[in-house]
C-alpha cells in the first residue's frame, strides 16, 4: 500500500492529496513533487491554491518521517507560501486536531500559518470553497474524490 494514495487537481485551484497506511519519506517525496508542480502552475497563472490533505487513513508517522515533513514544509512554505492560500488537513480524531493546533501554537513557527484542521472531507471542501471565493475565484465543480465520499 502506497503512503500517497491519491493526488487530484481536477478541481483547480483546490487540490487534494489522500494519504494512507504507514508514512514514508519516499512516499512523501511523491507528494512534494506534485505540490511543487501545483505551486509552479499557480505561479504561472498568478493565482493561489488551497490544498486539502486527507490524513484519515494514516496509520503511523515515525519520528524520521515527521522530521522530513517538517523540514520540507518549512522550506516549501518560504519558497511557495505566496501561492498557497491555505492547507487544510482532514483528521477524524478530535484529539489529533487538538494536538496539531497545540503544536502550531507552542512551536511559534510561521510554518503552521495557513494550516487548518477539520474533521471531515465535506468540512474541508466547504472551507476550501469559502477561501477560494474569498480570493475572488470561481468555485470549481464537486470533485470525484468528494462525490465518492458523499455518494453524490
Amino acid at each position: 500500500m502506497s503512503y500517497v494514495a491519491e493526488l487530484d487537481d481536477s478541481s483547480w485551484p483546490i487540490v487534494y492529496a489522500r494519504f494512507q497506511g504507514v508514512a514514508s519519506i519516499d512516499g512523501y517525496r511523491k507528494y512534494e513533487v506534485w505540490l511543487e508542480a501545483c505551486c509552479k502552475r499557480a505561479r504561472s497563472e498568478t493565482t493561489r491554491i488551497v490544498v486539502i490533505n486527507d490524513a484519515c487513513g494514516v496509520e503511523r508517522v515515525d519520528t524520521e518521517v515527521r522530521k522530513h515533513i517538517s523540514d520540507w514544509t518549512e522550506t516549501h512554505s518560504k519558497e511557495n507560501g505566496a501561492f498557497l492560500a491555505c492547507s487544510i488537513v482532514v483528521l477524524e480524531s478530535r484529539l489529533m486536531r487538538g494536538v496539531m493546533t497545540a503544536i502550531a501554537w507552542l512551536s511559534g513557527s510561521k510554518m503552521m500559518d495557513g494550516v487548518e484542521t477539520v474533521g471531515t472531507l465535506d468540512a474541508a471542501w466547504q472551507r476550501a470553497l469559502a477561501i477560494i471565493q474569498g480570493e475572488g475565484l470561481v468555485a470549481p465543480l464537486t470533485p470525484p474524490w468528494l462525490r465518492r465520499q458523499t455518494g453524490t
